[in-house]
């Protein structure tokens, strides 16, 4: 069981540092257009 703790461990951090990438973008050169 320790495994799938790592796995969602591993998920949160990745998607919390998508979303602060993504945060990061949009403040700095609003929403992505083409």
């Amino acid at each position: 069981m320790p495994i799938w703790s790592e796995v969602l461990a591993l998920s949160l951090v990745a998607y919390a540092m998508g979303l602060a990438l993504g945060l990061l973008i949009w403040g700095r050169g609003g929403p992505p257009k083409e």
